[in-house]
């Protein structure tokens, strides 16, 4: 239909009514005009034209007048960008409500709020169902932290990899950054160590150098925070996560004889037999048969394989001994119950661990165990300086 289908007669007395002086003679011009917008036979230009005369009253003196055209715009799809772009550029009374719910906008005009909005309407955008992937791109690289974390919370925009590293780059050490991203269900297991390792990262660049006895004993709780922090992720992951996770670990260095030891004493096994698959080289399947199921020359090994410190034999037996106890008994996992086994297992079941050996599993798990193990341990140690808490580092 042409142009000319629009009444020029009514077309005039619309333009007549948006500008009059009382304000509820605009009022009613302009919901005449909503009414033709709403119109299926409209061409392009027939639109542009009632688009155009609404634009006065988006930008009308009277704040009564803006609220009653962007009540009535709010939910009508396929408005013009400049009639949208004069309404978002209002108050924000008027234009965040608009531009949460409005229909009208698409990847484009996202993305453009995104570059030049301010923080509420880039927070707006960020929140939305319909967030244009380019848009939250944009977000990513140069949004403030509440701009991320409403990004985050949105499931609907499906980031990736790339994001998430950006993400952690820039905000890996805000906690409520860090607590969002482990909410995301699409997120890498590698990206959660990578989360791990920044905040160990912030607070070891944060140690005083000049306190040395002070700066190790520091260094030492961040380590065994970051640890921990690793073994509670590897907890909620399916194998196939856990594995790739353990690649990862793999390529940083940080399958660690102190990460396997510690998850020995708090009886992460899974993470246990994950990490013994990759460094002896075996099956996890092989590596459970060996582990469970024939005794202490198979564990050897398993760990002779995976070249861990001789210390850490005992350990490994020592835990697999408990975890076969509890599965038997159809116990739930429990890291308390798990240390206190193998400490009673230490100190009474085994005839041929020599004093030593037992003062040596006994320090282990004082380091490396539940807090409850921990105390236990001590308690049994009392005030003797076995000196063995060095031998992982060898």
């Amino acid at each position: 239909m042409s142009v000319e289908s629009l009444d020029p007669y009514e077309i005039s007395c619309l333009e007549v009514g948006i500008e009059h002086t009382q304000a509820e003679n605009r009022i009613d011009a302009g919901l005449s005009i909503i009414k033709l917008l709403q119109a299926t036979y409209l061409s392009p230009e027939e639109r542009q034209i009632l688009s155009n005369l609404l634009l006065k009253l988006t930008v009308d003196p009277v704040k009564f007048v803006r609220e009653r055209m962007v009540e009535e715009l709010r939910d009508l799809p396929g408005l013009a960008e400049d009639l949208v772009f004069s309404i978002i550029a209002d108050d924000d009374e008027l234009a965040l409500p608009f531009l949460a719910q409005t229909r009208s906008l698409n990847a484009k005009m996202m993305t453009a709020i995104a570059k030049v909005g301010d923080a509420g309407r880039k927070l707006v955008i960020a929140a939305r169902g319909d967030c244009a992937l380019s848009a939250a791109e944009h977000l990513i690289q140069t949004g403030t932290p509440d701009i991320i974390a409403e990004l985050l919370e949105n499931f609907a925009v499906p980031l990736t990899a790339e994001h998430y590293e950006l993400i952690i780059s820039r905000h890996g050490t805000d906690k409520d950054i860090s607590d969002r991203l482990g909410r995301r269900p699409d997120l890498p297991a590698r990206h959660k160590v990578m989360m791990a390792r920044a905040v160990s990262d912030e607070l070891r660049s944060s140690l005083d150098s000049g306190d040395v006895a002070g700066t190790i004993r520091t260094q030492r709780a961040i380590d065994a925070a970051e640890e921990e922090a690793i073994l509670k992720i590897s907890a909620t992951l399916a194998p196939v996560e856990q594995s790739n996770m353990m690649s990862y670990l793999c390529d940083l260095q940080q399958l660690t004889p102190s990460i396997v030891v510690r998850a020995a004493c708090i009886g992460e096994m899974p993470f246990l037999e994950s990490a013994l698959s990759l460094l002896s080289g075996l099956s996890r399947s092989r590596v459970r048969n060996l582990m469970y199921g024939q005794g202490a020359l198979s564990i050897r090994a398993v760990h002779a394989r995976a070249k861990l410190p001789k210390v850490l034999f005992n350990p490994l037996r020592l835990a697999a001994d408990a975890e076969r106890e509890r599965d038997a008994a159809g116990l739930p996992k429990s890291a308390d119950h798990h240390g206190k086994q193998m400490v009673e297992a230490a100190i009474t079941h085994y005839e041929s661990f020599t004093p030593e050996q037992r003062r040596e599993i006994l320090q282990l798990l004082e380091t490396y165990g539940s807090p409850k193990t921990r105390e236990l341990a001590s308690h049994l140690l009392g005030e003797e300086d076995i000196g063995i808490k060095s031998a992982l580092a060898a």
